[in-house]
């Protein structure tokens, strides 16, 4: 990670791994269960995800603005380009979707709008903190998510969510403290 310029304590390291283990944990998957090509691929697009959110932390710190405006930039580049290369997609290789898409127009435009405000908000936690902080104390929103499924939605929680939210909250408060 030197070439991003960030660094973490070994005790940064121990929670960002603990951070992994729990979504392992909290993925219902086994080590028994899970074959090479399916532990290569999860590992390859966590792997595109990080470089992802590396880059754009970087392409947030280059621009000579503050945090919140800096990080809308970035978003907007980086939504532009995502929207140009699935309307592309779309276009060459699913017309249906896409007709299914332009038909719900006013619900893709909801889903779209509350997105980008959620990513605006990793952007720029992104441009204000390592993104390995970011990362793992953001995955404390399973916590919330799983707490308000169980009493909204009056879902049971399985036996091994309360072992993958302890790890979420130990992982952040290691990175927190490192």
């Amino acid at each position: 990670v030197a070439c991003f310029g960030t660094q973490l304590s070994s005790a940064g390291w121990l929670g960002v791994l603990t951070g992994a283990v729990a979504v392992f944990i909290l993925s219902g998957a086994s080590l028994r269960q899970v074959s090479w090509r399916v532990l290569a691929l999860g590992l390859g697009s966590g792997l595109c995800f990080a470089l992802t959110s590396l880059w754009v932390r970087q392409a947030a710190l280059a621009l000579p603005l503050p945090a919140l405006p800096a990080a809308a930039w970035v978003l907007a580049s980086v939504l532009i380009l995502q929207t140009l290369l699935l309307l592309a997609w779309l276009i060459c290789r699913d017309h249906a979707a896409l007709r299914q898409l332009l038909a719900r127009r006013k619900l893709a435009l909801a889903t779209s709008i509350a997105s980008f405000l959620g990513s605006l908000g990793w952007f720029s936690a992104m441009r204000l903190q390592d993104v390995a902080i970011v990362k793992t104390v953001g995955q404390i929103e399973v916590l919330f998510m799983l707490a308000i499924s169980a009493a909204y939605f009056k879902e049971k929680l399985q036996k091994q969510d309360g072992l993958g939210l302890a790890l979420i909250v130990i992982a952040a408060l290691l990175v927190v403290w490192a």
